[in-house]
């Protein structure tokens, strides 16, 4: 059995803006789409301080046009 590889939160959300940058996005823009009440949680994700639920990184990724490999590479 492999050993579960651990991810690094701040990577994570580094990498969520600057893909949401690369794509010319507000956060507003993000929260929209996303259909989230406030813009403080497309933050919280960005900061690494809370995961994005499972759907709601799907679709960051479709938004983004890009594949979990673009999230957890420095």
């Amino acid at each position: 059995m492999n050993i579960r590889k651990d991810y690094n939160n701040k990577i994570i959300g580094r990498n969520l803006k600057r893909l949401r940058e690369q794509n010319g996005l507000s956060v507003e823009e993000v929260r929209q789409y996303l259909g989230l009440g406030l813009v403080q949680a497309v933050y919280k994700y960005e900061y690494g301080t809370s995961y994005p639920p499972g759907d709601t990184l799907i679709a960051l990724l479709e938004l983004y046009n890009a594949d979990i490999d673009d999230l957890l590479n420095i």
